[in-house]
């Protein structure tokens, strides 16, 4: 079975997130994907000296990656991925052709079935190598709960390296068989005011096509984004 995913995402400012998925199974023997991410902010300002005219410069990260996945047994299943990630900084007098990359890894393992309404996954982010900046490493612990025959409750609990640990919950409503209605609450958000930390949106499945959209608030500083 063959699986494609298209992700476009407007994000704070002029700034914008794009990827793009593949998955094939392997007759039997697990299943691989492939992805490419970009991340473009274009037309920053910066100032060495407050007299000096501004100077603008773009920010370009990208991700290339490869993942595979295998069940092991009727309720386990493994997964590995690895991630090329790339950043460029330019052009401009200042930050002309600057360059920084890694290689990141992540693993995880969920087990699904075990129960009728409960799946749970433990998944470690972002270890890997680089010369110049500290890796965003993370642990994350997810768990999904089927409330009712058209009601899932998720939930993510995350520790990252370089933040406070937080959640993120979401709950997702089948109103017919094609057509979901989602809303979700994060934290460690607080401090953009506004109604950072919610989000919501709907999903509309056309087998083998589905079309999802959310709403994702910023804060008053930065507005609304869309995904």
């Amino acid at each position: 079975k063959t699986g494609l995913a298209l992700n476009y995402n407007r994000w704070i400012g002029d700034s914008a997130i794009g990827t793009i998925a593949a998955t094939q199974r392997l007759w039997g023997f697990g299943s691989l994907g492939l992805s490419y991410g970009i991340v473009q902010v274009p037309g920053l300002e910066y100032l060495v000296n407050e007299t000096d005219t501004p100077e603008k410069f773009d920010v370009i990260n990208s991700l290339l990656g490869i993942t595979y996945a295998l069940p092991l047994g009727k309720y386990f299943a493994v997964g590995i991925a690895g991630k090329s990630v790339n950043e460029t900084i330019g052009p401009g007098k200042t930050y002309a052709n600057y360059h920084n990359s890694a290689v990141l890894f992540d693993a995880g393992i969920l087990a699904r079935g075990i129960l009728d309404y409960f799946n749970v996954s433990l998944t470690a982010q972002n270890y890997g190598i680089s010369n110049t900046f500290k890796t965003p490493s993370n642990i994350k612990l997810g768990v999904a709960l089927d409330v009712a025959n058209s009601l899932v409750l998720v939930t993510d609990i995350n520790i990252p390296a370089d933040n406070k640990p937080n959640i993120h919950a979401g709950l997702e409503l089948s109103l017919i068989k094609s057509l979901f209605l989602r809303v979700g609450y994060k934290t460690n958000t607080e401090k953009l005011g506004g109604l950072t930390g919610l989000a919501a949106g709907f999903g509309i499945t056309f087998n083998p096509v589905a079309f999802d959209f959310a709403w994702i608030p910023q804060g008053t500083a930065f507005g609304d984004t869309y995904r």
